[in-house]
C-alpha cells in the first residue's frame, strides 16, 4: 500500500513541478540593486505576473538626480509575454514635463507621469514570443529650471503564459481519483484476514 501511494504521490508532485514552470520574477531596485542603463540588468521571466519595481528621475540639479533604467529579460522557449503595464507615483519639484520615453526593440512609448496610472505599454508589439526582450527608459524629459526635478516610482508588470506548463483541465481530478483509488485499495487489503499457509 505504501509503495503504491508513494508512487501516486511522487507522480502528482512531478506533474505539479512540471506545470509550475519557472517562478515569476519579482525584482525591486531598492533591494536587488540599481537598474543601470549600461550594462543592462538581465533577468529571467517566469510564467505568471512578473514585476520590476524601480524609479526614474530627471532634473536640473534638484532633489532627484537623473536616473535611467534599462533591463533585458530572457523568455523560455514556448512562453509568451501577453501584456506589459506600468503603475506609478510621481514626486515632482515643479518640473513641467515629468515623462520618460520607454523603448522596446524599435518601438517607443512616451509615459507622462503626471497622467493616469496604470498605463498599458507596447500593445502593438504584443504578444511577444522572441527569447529576448529589452526594455529601457531611454530619455527622461523635464522642462526644468535650476533646482527643479522629478522622480517616478514605478512597478512594471509583465504577464507571461506558457501553454506547455498548463495542466489539462482533467489532470487534477484524475490525480485525486488515482490517490483515492490507491487509498481504497490499500484499505481493502488491510481488512482481508490473514490465511494460514
Amino acid at each position: 500500500m505504501k509503495t503504491g501511494l508513494s508512487r501516486v504521490m511522487g507522480a502528482a508532485l512531478a506533474l505539479a513541478a512540471l506545470s509550475a514552470g519557472a517562478a515569476p520574477l519579482s525584482y525591486n531596485e531598492a533591494i536587488d540593486g540599481d537598474l543601470h542603463p549600461f550594462p543592462t540588468t538581465s533577468m529571467s521571466l517566469g510564467v505568471g505576473t512578473n514585476t520590476v519595481t524601480g524609479s526614474v528621475a530627471s532634473g536640473s540639479s534638484g532633489r532627484f538626480p537623473t536616473d535611467f533604467d534599462s533591463f533585458s529579460f530572457e523568455l523560455a522557449a514556448g512562453a509568451t509575454v501577453t501584456s506589459i503595464s506600468m503603475s506609478f507615483t510621481l514626486e515632482n519639484d515643479g518640473a513641467s514635463f515629468p515623462e520618460a520615453i520607454w523603448v522596446l526593440g524599435s518601438a517607443f512609448q512616451r509615459v507622462d507621469f503626471s497622467g493616469a496610472s496604470p498605463v498599458d505599454l507596447f500593445a502593438a508589439q504584443l504578444p511577444w514570443t522572441a527569447s529576448a526582450l529589452e526594455i529601457s527608459a531611454n530619455s527622461n524629459a523635464c522642462g526644468c529650471v535650476q533646482g527643479q526635478s522629478w522622480r517616478a516610482n514605478y512597478v512594471l508588470s509583465l504577464e507571461v503564459t506558457d501553454p506547455q506548463t498548463v495542466p489539462e483541465p482533467g489532470t487534477p481530478a484524475l490525480l485525486l481519483a488515482a490517490a483515492g483509488g490507491a487509498a481504497l485499495l490499500g484499505r481493502r487489503r488491510n481488512r482481508r484476514p490473514l490465511q494460514a499457509a
